[in-house]
C-alpha cells in the first residue's frame, strides 16, 4: 500500500503540474476537490503544491522544469542513437 500511495501522490502532483502549465486552474481545483473527497493522506502537500503552481513564480519554475526534462530526454535519445550507430560501425 505504501508504494501505491507514493505512485498516487506522484500522479496527483503530475496532474497538477500539467494543469498549471496550461493555466487550467479550474481543472486544478477539480483535482483538489477530488483529493479532498477521497481524503488522500498527502492532501496538505497537494494544497501547498497547488497554491505554489498558481503563483507566477510557481508557474514559471514548473514551466522551466518541464522544458528541462523534455530537453534532457531528447539529448538522451540522441546519445543512445549515436552509441548504437557507433557500435554498429565498429
Amino acid at each position: 500500500e505504501g508504494m501505491l500511495d507514493t505512485d498516487l501522490e506522484e500522479m496527483f502532483m503530475d496532474r497538477l503540474s500539467q494543469c498549471a502549465l496550461h493555466r487550467a486552474y479550474d481543472t486544478m481545483d477539480g483535482v483538489m476537490e477530488f483529493a479532498r473527497e477521497k481524503q488522500v493522506p498527502f492532501l496538505n502537500a497537494l494544497e501547498e503544491r497547488s497554491a505554489f503552481l498558481k503563483s507566477n513564480t510557481g508557474w514559471l519554475l514548473n514551466r522551466l522544469r518541464i522544458a528541462f526534462v523534455s530537453a534532457l530526454r531528447k539529448v538522451r535519445g540522441r546519445v543512445r542513437l549515436l552509441a548504437y550507430l557507433i557500435s554498429r560501425a565498429a
